[in-house]
């Protein structure tokens, strides 16, 4: 029986959504909080969440894009884990890129220093 030789570095893919997740929500919140302290202009600092909300939803994009695209191309005819790493990451790009989504839906509906 032979070894399967699958490199270290995809099991990184199991995490990466939600890694991608929790610095959206570090920097949005630490921005809005920021923000408040310094009482920017609500304008200003809506712009400035919305544009950081943006870039971290195109982020999880790009990101499931790239992984979708090496399991079709490379992984899927890799010997095992290698398909199953590549799918988890998958559908955990995607769960945490609905959950970047609910994050980010309080920058357009409340207020922003309370």
């Amino acid at each position: 029986m032979g070894e399967a030789h699958v490199p270290a570095n995809r099991i990184l893919l199991i995490p990466l959504g939600f890694t991608i997740w929790a610095a959206a929500f570090v920097v949005l919140y630490a921005t809005n909080a920021i923000g408040c302290a310094f009482e920017w202009p609500s304008a200003v600092q809506r712009g400035m969440l919305i544009a950081i909300s943006l870039g971290f939803l195109g982020l999880g994009g790009v990101a499931w894009h790239l992984v979708h695209r090496h399991w079709e191309r490379n992984a899927k005819a890799e010997v095992a884990p290698a398909p199953t790493l590549s799918i988890i990451g998958i559908y955990g790009l995607g769960s945490a890129f609905v959950a970047m989504i609910g994050v980010a839906i309080p920058v357009l509906a409340t207020s922003m220093c309370i």
